[in-house]
């Protein structure tokens, strides 16, 4: 038996059939977003290149299940490993790379281990999620997910210290952190394979 599309289903199956443009679904949980993704990719001429993305690991093994053969999925991470791959040859996979960096960056060590370390670690991988660079960018940050200093004196340092981190993390080394991976290739510019369709 034939599934019944919704007429908002249709549309976007009909955009992506007829055009070239960018197309945003804004749905609510539950909703059908990732059926819909699935049905629309699958209509794509199969000598089209295909890349799918997903969040993390568990959605893109659910994804290759579902998608006909021949079209890609890969998560964020892995698309920006990826690039980076292509543009600095091998690295590594540190987990605690952000960490030691902040760590490095604190002029006093007694700070490690305190508020003002988890603030700085805080905002750094928030900083790299937004492509934070003005001050008005970090600002927000420390707003609006709680990390401003419970003293006036720090803002400046916080700012400071989580732009130090950002710089050294475009540094060549030969480990990268797991959010250096989409840092790293959104900051450079940095591309991947050439697909049709994304």
């Amino acid at each position: 038996m034939a599934r019944e599309w919704s007429s908002y289903q249709q549309a976007v199956f009909e955009h992506i059939e007829r055009s070239d443009r960018h197309l945003v679904v804004e749905a609510k949980p539950g909703s059908g977003k990732t059926t819909t993704s699935v049905e629309g990719v699958n209509r794509i001429p199969p000598e089209k290149r295909v890349l799918m993305c997903a969040f993390n690991k568990k959605i893109q093994q659910e994804l290759e299940e579902r998608v006909r053969p021949g079209i890609t999925v890969r998560t964020f991470n892995s698309i920006g490993h990826h690039a980076v791959l292509r543009a600095r040859g091998r690295v590594g996979v540190n987990s605690s790379r952000q960490r030691d960096l902040v760590r490095d960056v604190l002029p006093d060590k007694r700070l490690i281990g305190t508020a003002p370390y988890g603030d700085v670690l805080k905002i750094v991988e928030l900083a790299m999620a937004r492509l934070a660079e003005t001050d008005e960018d970090f600002h927000y940050i420390m707003a609006e997910y709680d990390c401003y200093p419970t003293l006036e004196s720090y803002v400046e340092s916080y700012i400071k210290w989580s732009r130090e981190v950002l710089r050294r993390s475009l540094l060549p080394s030969p480990e990268i952190s797991f959010n250096d991976q989409i840092y790293i290739a959104a900051k450079e510019k940095l591309s991947g394979a050439k697909f049709d369709y994304v």
